[in-house]
């Protein structure tokens, strides 16, 4: 996040290569249970991190859950205002909420 020298606002995102979980979803007719099970808990285990990290996601739903083959994990959101600062917790640093 930052400003250009014009003063203009931006934002900028790691690129990942994948699938939105809704779309992956209806690519492959429903997901087995098994592999379900395992996205739901590193959603889980993702959102605790960000609660950790003083950060409420407000709208979590599987056009917001984007799946990757790498091992590492990001807290992502597809547009800013998903993603709010809890004011009542400390503020910490954003790598806080990515490992």
């Amino acid at each position: 996040m930052g400003f250009t020298h014009n003063h203009v606002p931006y934002i900028v995102f790691e690129y990942l290569e994948g699938a939105l979980l809704t779309d992956e979803v209806y690519r492959v007719g429903g997901l087995p249970v098994r592999r379900a099970v395992w996205i739901a808990q590193q959603i889980a285990s993702a959102l605790h991190a960000a609660h950790n990290a003083g950060i409420v996601h407000r709208d979590l739903k599987s056009d917001n859950v984007f799946l990757t083959t790498r091992m590492t994990r990001s807290i992502t959101s597809r547009c800013s205002t998903s993603a709010s600062r809890d004011s009542s917790k400390p503020r910490t640093s954003r790598r806080a909420a990515a490992w």
